[in-house]
């Protein structure tokens, strides 16, 4: 017996939309992997994540900056450090940063500036010039304020050290100044400390040239003002003080030279 043939109706009816069926299945499938939206949420929540990271870290940069005052010179140096490492070299945060360095050199000269005004009379006169030097080549204005406030006290002080010595000392170091100044002007500034010993600039001067039978015999005599000038003219200082005589103010009423 024969088999029946495969029913047309199969055909007809039954293949076509099983077929259709399929190329939808496929082109759903196709779409699907193009889209793969399961990876796209990760990737801006990472970006999200980082946007956020710089935004406390230019926070704290600034805070940094602002309350820089309340903080020791330490601790900024420190929160510097731990902010430009977790920057890895954000420009935003950099440029906050490099404000917060500006700053911060400026307080510690300050600070250096003012330890050196509060212990002044503690710290030798060389070290003191020599750190007021460095005060002095800072670019910001504040500095070099404090570093003309030391000026003053050094000169102060000098002049307090150089009054203290005898008066014998004092106008003996004057006068070979005058007599090897390097210029006039500077010759004129030894002639105004030395006659600031005087009473006045015609206090007589006496010129010893000889002792005979205990008495001193002296040359013509001159003046303070005039011995000066004549020592500033000469450029040197040829007599040595024999002996001074001063008035009740402790001031120079008569100068004895020795030739």
């Amino acid at each position: 017996m024969n088999k029946p043939l495969v029913n047309a109706t199969f055909f007809a009816g039954g293949f076509r939309p099983m077929m259709l069926a399929l190329g939808l299945f496929a082109a759903a499938s196709l779409q699907s992997c193009k889209k793969k939206p399961a990876q796209s949420e990760p990737v801006a929540q990472e970006v999200s994540q980082v946007s956020n990271k710089t935004q406390e870290l230019v926070e704290q940069a600034q805070y940094l900056y602002d309350n820089m005052n309340k903080m020791s010179v330490d601790h900024v140096k420190s929160e510097v450090s731990r902010i430009r490492s977790e920057a890895a070299g954000n420009a935003q945060v950099e440029a906050i940063l490099k404000k917060v360095e500006e700053k911060l050199s400026v307080k510690e000269q300050l600070n250096h500036a003012q330890l050196l005004i509060d212990n002044f009379e503690n710290y030798d006169l060389a070290y003191l010039k020599e750190e007021t030097e460095k005060l002095h080549n800072s670019p910001y204005s504040e500095v070099k304020a404090q570093a003309n406030q030391l000026d003053s006290m050094i000169t102060a002080r000098e002049k307090r050290a150089s009054d203290a010595r005898p008066t014998k000392v004092r106008l003996n170091e004057y006068m070979r100044n005058i007599g090897s100044a390097s210029s006039p002007a500077k010759a004129d500034q030894e002639i105004e400390k030395a006659l600031s010993l005087f009473s006045n600039p015609n206090v007589d001067v006496l010129i010893i040239i000889g002792v005979f039978d205990g008495e001193k015999d002296f040359d013509k005599p001159t003046t303070i003002g005039q011995y000066l000038e004549y020592l500033k003219l000469q450029k040197k200082a040829p007599y040595s003080i024999e002996n001074i005589e001063t008035d009740a103010s402790g001031k120079i009423r008569l100068l004895e030279l020795q030739k």
